[in-house]
Order: C-alpha cells, then structure tokens, then sequence
C-alpha cells in the first residue's frame, strides 16, 4: 500500500482560529458555574427573607400574646371579683334553701300534729316532753326508772321487734306475758299501729309521778299515707319501776281500745 501524505498547506489553520475552538468551551463552563453560583445565591437570599418573613409573623404573634403588667393585674382583679360574685350566689342559694327548710319545719311544726312541735330532739334517748318530738330513730332502751323512760323503752322494743324487753316493760301476768310471746311470734310486728311511724309527738302527760299513775297522749306520724295515729298511754308504779298497761286508746273515726293481747 502506497503511504499517503497530508500537505498542511492544504489545511491552512491560524492561531486565533486554534485559540478560539479551544476557549469557548471554558467560558461556557465558567458562565453556567457563575450562573448556578448566583441561583444558589438567591435561593438563599429567598430562604432567608421566607424566614425572616416567618420570624416577623411569630414575632408579631407573640406581641399580641403578651401582657404587660397593668393587664394581668386588671384580669386578675376581675377574676377576683368574679369569685366574690361567685360567692355571694353560693351564699345566697344556701340561705334560700335553709330558708325554705326553715319555711317547710316551721308548717310541720303547725301542721303536722294536733298542736304545734315546740321542741324536736336531735341526740338519741332524750326523754321524752309534752310538746316534743323524738323521732323513731332516735328512741332507745332507756330502762324503767321513770314514766318517760318505759314509754321510750316500750317504743324501742317494738321498733326493734325485741320480744324479751317488751315483756320486761309490760304490767301483766305471766299467762298474759306467754300469749302475748305466742301471739308475736305469730304475727307481723307491724300489726302496731305505729309500727312504720317516723317519729312521736308527745302531746301531753296527765298525772303526778308521785301519785303512781300517769297517762301519755303521743301523735305517730307514719311513712305511709295512713292517718295519724293518736294513742294514750297508761303507765303505772311498781315498786321502783315504771311499767306500761296492755291496754292502750286510739282515737281516730271511731274511739277504740286496743290492747297488746288479743282475746
């Protein structure tokens, strides 16, 4: 194979041209560097001014938030006076409730019995007064030393359904004593007339103690709407106990006696 020649001459190429093929590529490299340069530049300056932007908001914010110190003491002046209003509504409904209770004692104590309830009993086992009220939670075994305490003592044995005490109560024979022992055992304790009563209303006592026999008239209000039961109450001396008769008055529509024992 014939080698082949290449005569420069043929391909003339000046300097500048050689120059110039060779720098613009550099300096479209260096115009895209310097353009990307300036978009991260400004990239950043737009970051900066969005927070900027952001921290003026929160700041703006907060100065709405915040108090100086004459408003926190006017707020708490007014709170302080809400709880003073507060108070006085408070106060005023309790006095309006214990207004009203006092209101609603004051027509039971009027109403609710023959005569008016000048005296209530609050501790158990007071002795029982004429004109007083002794509610039936409150009776006790006060023995028989006294009229006043066989009556209580006789009401808190039927209360209490206790058999054996209300026997100890009772001015009766042995035989009266067995029956009327039969006759319980038998029988509801409700067959009382106050048996479901809430409390008694002494209404008098006739009598000396001294003389050995005294009499009680008690009013029974009942938790049923039943009427009111009205029974006297004959107490006798024995030695030196007090001892309730087994035959005992009802008053209602139709006067009767009513005894412990049946016949």
């Amino acid at each position: 194979m014939r080698p082949v020649n290449i005569d420069c001459q043929a391909f003339p190429l000046s300097g500048a041209t050689l120059v110039a093929a060779v720098s613009i590529p550099i300096l479209q490299q260096r115009s895209l560097s310097k353009l990307r340069s300036e978009q991260a530049a400004l990239e950043m300056q737009n970051q900066q001014l969005a927070e900027q932007d952001r921290l003026q908001t929160e700041n703006g914010r907060l100065a709405a938030l915040r108090l100086d110190d004459s408003e926190m003491d006017r707020l708490r002046q007014e709170h302080s006076e809400v709880m003073r209003l507060r108070g006085q509504i408070t106060a005023a409904s309790r006095g309006i409730e214990e207004f009203l209770k006092e209101r609603a004692d004051a027509k039971w104590r009027r109403s609710a019995f023959s005569s008016p309830v000048r005296y209530v009993a609050t501790q158990p086992g007071e002795p029982f007064v004429a004109n007083g009220y002794f509610p039936a939670a409150g009776w006790r075994d006060m023995g028989f030393a006294n009229p006043e305490s066989t009556l209580q003592t006789a009401l808190w044995t039927i209360r209490s359904a206790n058999l054996h005490r209300l026997l100890e109560t009772l001015n009766a024979t042995p035989e009266v004593r067995s029956q009327l022992g039969r006759q319980l055992k038998a029988d509801d304790w409700k067959q009382f007339p106050w048996a479901d009563a809430k409390g008694v209303k002494v209404e008098s006592k006739g009598g000396v103690d001294r003389e050995g026999e005294v009499a009680y008239v008690c009013e029974f209000d009942s938790q049923s709407p039943r009427p009111l039961v009205r029974a006297h109450f004959y107490l006798v001396r024995l030695g030196d106990e007090w001892k309730l008769q087994p035959e005992i008055a009802l008053e209602g529509p139709e006067d009767s006696q009513w005894r412990l024992v049946k016949q």
